[in-house]
């Protein structure tokens, strides 16, 4: 018997929900939509954005049923492209939120859905964005319109008729809303006793209910928002098995494409815009071994799986997923503050490969947005900034394949807020269109100091190396190396021992005819960290911030021959000790820099026309924690009271 088709035939004025069901039991639903006989194995409902042909078979065995046949005419408005907002992770400020509901239209239209899949506890950010959207930037929220459950508001519930709504749809249940959960004072922007009690377990298969989608599209929602935690949860939700996708995802991609929306996300929720997104990897592993290509195998989803077969494996792990940005751009996100360019960069330049064309990696700071509009231009918002990489001059790498010896250039760029840029979809170079007017171009470079950075995927390192050694600095080049990492700054700590065996990574900055840099103020607007000023709203003027672009860097792997024996060095004196015995820092300060000592290194690096040698003193005093000035030598393990295997001195 012929399987049945819920859309009939005929012209319709906006986006179908089509499910296919049979009368009897048994056999396996194929079908097709455009016009093909039906092979593809249905898994539930799915959404038809465009005119189609949708034909139905019921096979059970070699035995195949009437073809069920439906044509479907859609005839909509000409469509509008909207905007993707990179948002970094940890997002505080105003600036941000302002920016989306902008985009949207301002307060009096903007209509925000908050898409909490990758979250541990998802209503609760739900509730926390709420509070953000309404007080930062004047959302105009009627907590009248949202049902109400034993007189506490569900701001997920499928009638909440408020500007604001929680997508239920999400994997994690948070033990908060399940029953009578207490107020939790170290997250004062949300009351959790007010919450409804909610088992979040149950939203798992949501995003395959059309009511969901369609409440979407036919209440106008404009912002969608995409919470942190853990990307790989977003695929498991909006795709089926087979990577189809679900009617909720296929509605989010219209308020994108065809509606003029923004599609916004932060840390996981910001991984997954790229159709192909940074799962997990390192930024050390990633320069040195490449990339692991490796979709999230959704029939047999494992919440904590990785590709990884021993901890050391810091390779960049790449995937598939929503692509609501364009196939040049690949998001990083909690970038320079985690040292994530060498994965983003490597990454990049294995996606050229596959595209066959540069492919461009724009890594966003916490507490930033890059907003990437219609017209291929890109606007930084936020507190902090974003590292452009453009690959248009850098070589593609393979998958299991990790930087060369010899030197692969490629142009960095980093920007601030209000500063704009443009990427050129076929050739991948990107051009800064303006800086943000409160920032005045550098001349006269103040700094006559040269250094090399032996941790350059530290904590805020790079950012930072680059405009002291190089834009205000006379030097021809900077060095940066990850050969050190004396406090455990880098996201993927190295270890002596892998060092000297596998060798490490060197960047070379330089200036190219058009580099500049700039210097001023940004102003932004939060609740202080960790939001604990709520709902006092602070200013913050900081004066000494900076922009830079066309930064010319050659990336290549570096043979470590010898490394120093620093065992020598002893008796440093600790400043506690010394101010507990009356010395002022400025004493200490001077004992410390007399006693402690420095090793000569030298860096050969080859090129195809010359070959370059830079000597270098390396330092290894370091302050620890507590602020004690240390120096030690390098050792190949320390076991920590947990029995955690770290390396505290190199």
């Amino acid at each position: 018997m012929q399987p049945v088709i819920s859309i009939p035939t005929g012209t319709y004025n906006k986006t179908c929900f089509v499910e296919i069901s049979t009368p009897s039991a048994g056999g396996t639903l194929l079908y097709s939509t455009d016009g093909s006989d039906p092979s593809k194995i249905y898994h539930g409902p799915f959404a038809i954005r465009q005119s189609a042909v949708i034909k139905a078979i019921v096979a059970n065995g070699n035995e195949r049923s009437e073809i069920a046949v439906s044509e479907i005419t859609i005839q909509k408005p000409a469509p509008r492209k909207g905007t993707v907002a990179i948002i970094g992770g940890a997002e505080h400020c105003r600036e941000i939120h302002q920016k989306l509901v902008e985009m949207a239209g301002g307060v009096k239209n903007a209509k925000v859905a908050f898409l909490p899949t990758s979250s541990s506890a998802p209503y609760s950010a739900g509730m926390d964005r709420k509070v953000r959207f309404a007080e930062l930037c004047g959302l105009e929220i009627d907590e009248n319109l949202v049902p109400a459950e034993n007189g506490k508001r569900n701001y997920s519930h499928i009638n909440n008729k408020s500007r604001f709504w929680i997508i239920p749809v999400a994997i994690i249940n948070d033990e908060n809303t399940t029953g009578n959960a207490r107020d939790d004072d170290s997250a004062p922007m949300v009351n959790e006793s007010t919450f409804p009690a909610i088992d979040e377990s149950t939203w798992k298969l949501n995003a395959r209910n059309p009511v969901y989608a369609a409440k979407l599209l036919d209440e106008g929602f404009n912002v969608v928002f995409m919470t942190g935690g853990n990307q790989a949860r977003y695929l498991e939700c909006l795709y089926y098995d087979d990577y189809t996708e679900t009617p909720l995802l296929s509605a989010i991609r219209e308020i994108l494409e065809e509606r003029g929306g923004v599609v916004s996300g932060t840390s996981a929720g910001a991984a997954v815009l790229s159709k192909i997104m940074i799962q997990g990897g390192g930024s050390y592993g990633a320069t040195l071994a490449g990339v692991v290509h490796e979709d999230i195998n959704l029939v047999n989803y494992d919440d904590e799986y990785t590709p990884f077969s021993e901890a050391k494996d810091g390779r960049v792990w790449v995937g598939r997923g929503f692509g609501f940005l364009p196939d040049y751009i690949i998001s990083g996100t909690h970038f320079v503050a985690r040292g994530r360019i060498g994965r983003l960069l490597t990454a990049a330049k294995y996606l050229k490969g596959l595209r066959k064309k540069p492919v461009t990696g724009i890594g966003v700071d916490e507490d930033t947005a890059v907003f990437v509009y219609p017209d291929g231009n890109c606007e930084v918002i936020g507190a902090l900034g974003a590292l452009i990489i453009d690959t248009s001059e850098s070589k593609a790498l393979k998958a299991n394949r990790g930087m060369s010896v010899f030197s692969d250039p490629f142009t960095l760029h980093y920007l601030e807020h209000g500063d704009v840029f443009y990427i050129h979809p076929d050739t991948g170079k990107t051009e800064i269109k303006s800086i943000n007017a409160d920032k005045k171009k550098i001349t006269q470079p103040s700094n006559r100091k040269y250094y090399h950075e032996p941790d350059i995927f530290g904590h805020n390192c790079i950012r930072d190396f680059i405009y002291h050694c190089l834009i205000q600095s006379d030097a021809s080049c900077a060095i940066g190396t990850e050969i050190i990492d004396n406090t455990e700054s880098s996201y993927d700590s190295i270890l002596f021992h892998d060092l000297v065996s596998e060798d490490t990574i060197l960047f070379r900055f330089s200036r190219k005819e058009n580099t500049s840099g700039y210097s001023g103020s940004i102003t932004y607007h939060w609740w202080g960290k960790g939001d604990q000023e709520y709902p006092r709203l602070k200013k913050e003027i900081e004066t000494d911030r900076f922009s830079y672009h066309d930064i010319h860097v050659d990336v290549m792997r570096l043979d470590v021959l010898n490394f120093p024996d620093m065992s020598d060095s002893s008796n440093m004196p600790l400043k506690s000790d010394y101010q507990k015995d009356g010395y002022t820092e400025e004493e200490w300060q001077e004992l410390f820099d007399d006693r402690k000592n420095y090793r000569l290194a030298f860096i050969l690096i080859p090129g195809k026309e010359k070959t370059e040698l830079f000597t270098f003193f390396f330092d290894y005093a370091y302050f620890d924690y507590s602020r004690n000035g240390r120096y030690s030598p390098p050792r190949l393990s320390l076991n920590d009271p947990d029995g955690v295997y770290k390396d505290y001195d190199i």
